[in-house]
């Protein structure tokens, strides 16, 4: 979140940090498996509907993927097709689903493609129907195997293991079916797997959000107090960077004796907490914070990767006035000081996020004039649907016409291979 702050950065590293943003985000949700499979048996885990912009869910969930599949020599497309921009999905959920199953054609899969469709077909009473399928060109799925990998802890007889904790598709499935719909697969042995399903929602109309940025305190605000205990200094930097600039007092311990000293001294209001400082538990930090604080005691916010609810409850119960999970975005930490301590930030208006500029595809003539042996590097690094090699061909390409290197940039990201072989003329042999 700091580094997205910084304005000199490029286009394709703002782009970067937006995927590793994206992943690191997720990561919380994939290490809690076993858990998730026995709160949704337990009927514990329900949808949390809201409106999400599709497309860019999709899009999220292919850059996550992509370079995974780069690294296996496989290209990854994503065809769309009359999609609403907005959906009332649960967008954790779906992109949960969506991402086990591209994981899983990926490891499975050793030469070829992996394709996420998605479509939407119009249904009743201002609903459509949302078809998803997730096809490779791998090994394939036996039909005595075709149920049994939705059960926990199983994979086809005929995959070697792959590792992972073997519940995706057991989770992506109850998922599903929360949703309202069915995941199914349709396989033979060597003729590559397609998962699919189908979800009905309400679908709706985009309109740009106004973004509205925290760009300082209030005057009467500025010098409020706030002390941020991790035995992690970057979790205690993160912190200082985001409020300190806006008008804070920001002091920071990295353990249970230096919260203490910081406590007396400073009086902060609020105080953020890791739960588990080393070699001391989450009750006995916090009762010893307390102490320390006479009648003025701060709130005292638990800030914590450890985001199961038995954390949250002992927490809560030892005192804490709120908890919050690791990772976490700025606005969520700035909602915790305006409600726990009443302050007003301000804002400016920064108005919808820009959208990248479009870039002409060329045409097949806009090549004619490239020499015949670019052309063919050209051509063989497209026909061999290598991107290492397809990513060669465009830097040569740039040493010679740099302006139709940019053009046909955004299609080789994309990996939009077929309109790639229509502009460099290669018939298109299916």
């Amino acid at each position: 979140q700091l580094m997205e702050k910084d304005t000199a950065l490029a286009p394709n590293q703002r782009r970067n940090l937006e995927i590793i943003g994206n992943s690191g985000s997720h990561l919380l949700t994939l290490i809690n498996d076993v858990l998730e499979l026995s709160k949704i048996e337990s009927g514990k885990t329900e949808l949390a509907l809201d409106e999400v912009n599709l497309p860019d869910l999709l899009r999220q969930v292919v850059a996550m993927m992509r370079v995974r599949a780069e690294q296996s020599g496989l290209a990854l497309r994503l065809e769309s097709a009359g999609l609403p921009q907005m959906a009332m999905v649960d967008a954790v959920k779906l992109r949960q689903v969506l991402l086990n199953l591209l994981s899983n054609a990926v490891k499975f899969t050793a030469a070829g493609e992996v394709v996420l469709r998605a479509a939407a077909v119009p249904a009743t009473h201002g609903r459509v129907r949302l078809d998803f399928a997730v096809s490779d060109t791998g090994m394939g799925i036996a039909p005595e195997d075709q149920e049994r990998i939705f059960q926990p802890f199983e994979q086809a007889g005929t995959r070697p293991h792959h590792g992972g904790t073997g519940l995706g598709l057991t989770i992506s499935r109850e998922y599903v079916r929360m949703m309202g719909g069915e995941l199914a697969v349709l396989s033979a042995p060597g003729q590559g797997a397609t998962f699919r399903f189908a979800v009905v929602v309400r679908a709706g109309e985009w309109t740009a959000p106004v973004r509205r940025r925290v760009v300082g305190l209030d005057a009467a605000d500025r010098g409020r107090r706030v002390l941020v205990v991790d035995d992690m200094a970057e979790a205690r930097l993160l912190v200082r960077s985001l409020l300190e600039p806006l008008g804070f007092v920001v002091a920071e311990a990295e353990d249970e004796t230096a919260a203490e000293a910081a406590v007396a001294s400073l009086r902060p209001e609020l105080v953020f907490m890791d739960w588990r400082l080393p070699g001391k538990d989450g009750p006995t930090t916090l009762r010893r914070i307390h102490g320390r604080s006479g009648a003025e005691r701060p709130k005292v916010v638990v800030l914590t990767a450890n985001v199961l609810e038995e954390s949250r409850a002992e927490a809560m119960a030892a005192g804490a006035d709120d908890f919050m999970g690791k990772p976490y975005e700025a606005e969520d930490l700035y909602a915790m000081l305006e409600r726990h301590l009443g302050i007003r930030f301000l804002r400016d208006e920064v108005g919808p996020a820009p959208s990248p500029p479009t870039v002409q595809a060329p045409a097949p003539a806009d090549l004619a004039g490239l020499t015949p042996a670019l052309r063919s590097v050209l051509v063989k690094a497209a026909v061999s649907l290598n991107p290492d090699q397809i990513a060669a061909a465009l830097r040569q390409l740039a040493g010679e016409d740099a302006a139709l290197a940019e053009r046909l940039r955004p299609i080789v990201e994309r990996m939009d291979y077929h309109l790639l072989w229509q502009i460099l003329g290669i018939a298109d042999a299916e």
